[in-house]
């Protein structure tokens, strides 16, 4: 994207006393890499590559590789799989995979709540294929679930449309449930955790 996120995780690590550390940021797109560049960031480069290119033409092993719903706008299973690969492949040895994405089967339980209080479904966005979360299992084994937006989701995609005949995003309710403590297991975006020693 535009950086926004990896300014947000330089700023951290800059805090951080005598930690050295170095940022690469990935993109497809021209502009966003020229926004990107554009924050000026120490110890950051951004590359306008797509994600499977740059892996299979690097080779610089990584701490952590991040995805923020990156992976889930790859339209084929296959090659979700490869990327995933890859990615596991360009970690360090004690290095890990940190994922942001949509997973499919959770998205059908989300949709099978909102069914059950008398609401439509969700439709999955077009240029989207939410991950597989046994795909993931029997790629890496022990992968981790955390969740980060489940009591939003509750709140903003089944409570408050039972409500409003016409909702509507950026509302005061959003801004409430994004500060209500977390719970549940609502949500189908979650972060996964996996480590280099996982399979």
């Amino acid at each position: 994207g535009t950086g926004y996120f990896l300014s947000l995780v330089h700023e951290e690590f800059s805090k951080i006393n005598n930690l050295t550390f170095n940022i690469v940021g990935v993109d497809f797109s021209d502009s966003a890499i020229l926004n990107a560049n554009n924050r000026s960031l120490s110890n950051v480069k951004f590359v306008c590559k797509d994600f499977s290119g740059f892996l299979s033409g690097n080779d610089e092993k990584f701490d952590i590789i991040v995805t923020q719903r990156s992976l889930m706008a790859v339209m084929e299973e296959d090659d979700q799989e490869i990327i995933l690969q890859q990615m596991h492949e360009s970690l360090t040895n004690d290095g890990a995979m940190v994922l942001s994405e949509c997973f499919s089967n959770q998205f059908k339980i989300f949709n099978n709540m909102r069914k059950d209080a008398g609401l439509p479904p969700i439709e999955k966005v077009w240029h989207s294929r939410h991950i597989d979360e046994s795909m993931l299992e029997r790629m890496f084994g022990n992968v981790v679930y955390t969740e980060f937006c489940s009591t939003y989701m509750l709140i903003t995609r089944l409570i408050y449309p039972l409500f409003e005949k016409n909702p509507q995003h950026n509302q005061f309710i959003h801004d409430y449930a994004s500060n209500i403590p977390e719970s549940g297991t609502n949500s189908y975006l979650k972060i996964v955790t996996i480590t280099k020693d996982s399979k």
